[in-house]
């Protein structure tokens, strides 16, 4: 009888450690995934990080095409960005005239004039290629790849920031198309 109590004493105290020893893995457990849980969310933060200066990069090398007041079929052009400016094309639409320059490549911080041909065909392209202040048959685009493969197209007087697109992106826009045609 006093074994039998002897082995229920024990039994009790293996129960009672089991029990605390399943607490404690437990909470072991909980901690483990709190620190998976945090891992994650570093691994999310560091990624926003990396797009982030990945994105600043991208910008600080950026060519920024603008247009300089000039006269005639002479364009004076500059490149304010801080990278190339690869295979640009100055297009302006006036009705049912087109002129379209020589494609061109600036270097960043670079100004240059830039000559203007009437083009021969019957009718300037359509589509949402240049941009017009009217909305009538009068625009300009100038448009230019950078040297991550990026389409620029720099709308004048019209929007500060450039339309982009970059191969492998879905919505191939349809300038980037027209370009495609020009260069």
């Amino acid at each position: 009888m006093i074994a039998n109590a002897v082995v229920a004493v024990f039994t009790l105290k293996a129960a009672r450690a089991t029990q605390r020893s399943a607490a404690a893995t437990g909470k072991a457990a909980e901690a483990t995934r709190d620190e998976a849980e945090a891992t994650k969310q570093e691994a999310a933060a560091s990624l926003e990080v990396v797009e982030e200066m990945k994105a600043d990069r991208e910008l600080q090398w950026s060519p920024f095409l603008v247009r300089l007041p000039a006269a005639g079929l002479s364009v004076n052009l500059a490149n304010v960005g801080g990278g190339p400016a690869v295979q640009a094309v100055y297009v302006v639409v006036n009705g049912t005239d087109w002129f379209k320059s020589d494609t061109f490549n600036m270097h960043a911080g670079e100004r240059r004039d830039v000559l203007l041909v009437k083009q021969a065909a019957a009718a300037p392209p359509s589509g949402p290629i240049f941009a017009s202040l009217t909305g009538q048959q009068h625009g300009e685009a100038l448009i230019c790849v950078d040297r991550f493969g990026t389409y620029h197209r720099f709308l004048p007087h019209i929007q500060l920031q450039p339309d982009s697109w970059r191969s492998g992106q879905p919505n191939r826009p349809a300038w980037v198309d027209w370009v495609g045609t020009q260069l």
